[in-house]
């Protein structure tokens, strides 16, 4: 690498550092543009590759971190495995945690599924929905939103329970 392309290097990570610090105080890419002399394209391609860098960083960071933390899962596993084959209940409960926390850093466990099953008449269900969606527009309990809603899917008041479809 050469002086001129060196000193090109540092320039341009002190200008991808000056973008990101007027962005992260807020300021548009036109105003970064103006302040730096550049068009807001450029303003925005400093930026990205200020980001790219960044990410690449982090990615780099957090492989070297799950290396180690599997360093220390082999370690606690290698001081336990003699006594758990050996028999000792604590030493397989250990060791079996640790294969645990292993599987989930590395993303070995399928995925757990969670469902929720409801059995609502049709008219319960539309009802229902047009309560949560008076909740979510009032951000509160809206006791004509409920009355308009029952009246709507055919309900019965409040406190009576709903007839067999």
């Amino acid at each position: 690498m050469t002086l001129e392309t060196s000193s090109r290097h540092v320039r341009a990570r002190r200008r991808e550092n000056v973008v990101l610090d007027l962005r992260m105080a807020g300021k548009t890419y036109r105003r970064i543009a103006t302040e730096l002399g550049i068009s807001p394209a450029g303003a925005f391609k400093v930026l990205d590759r200020a980001l790219a860098r960044l990410r690449q960083q982090t990615s780099e960071v957090a492989e070297r971190l799950l290396q180690i933390e599997l360093e220390r899962l082999d370690a606690l596993q290698l001081a336990q495995w003699d006594k758990a084959t050996d028999g000792d209940l604590r030493a397989v409960d250990a060791v079996l945690r640790i294969m645990e926390r292993r599987a989930r850093l590395l993303g070995l466990d399928a995925p757990v599924e969670n469902r929720l099953d409801v059995d609502f008449p049709r008219g319960d269900i539309d009802a229902e929905i047009e309560q949560l969606l008076c909740k979510v527009a009032s951000g509160e309990m809206v006791p004509g939103c409920v009355a308009k809603a029952r009246a709507k899917s055919q309900l019965p008041p409040a406190g009576q329970k709903a007839k067999d479809s």
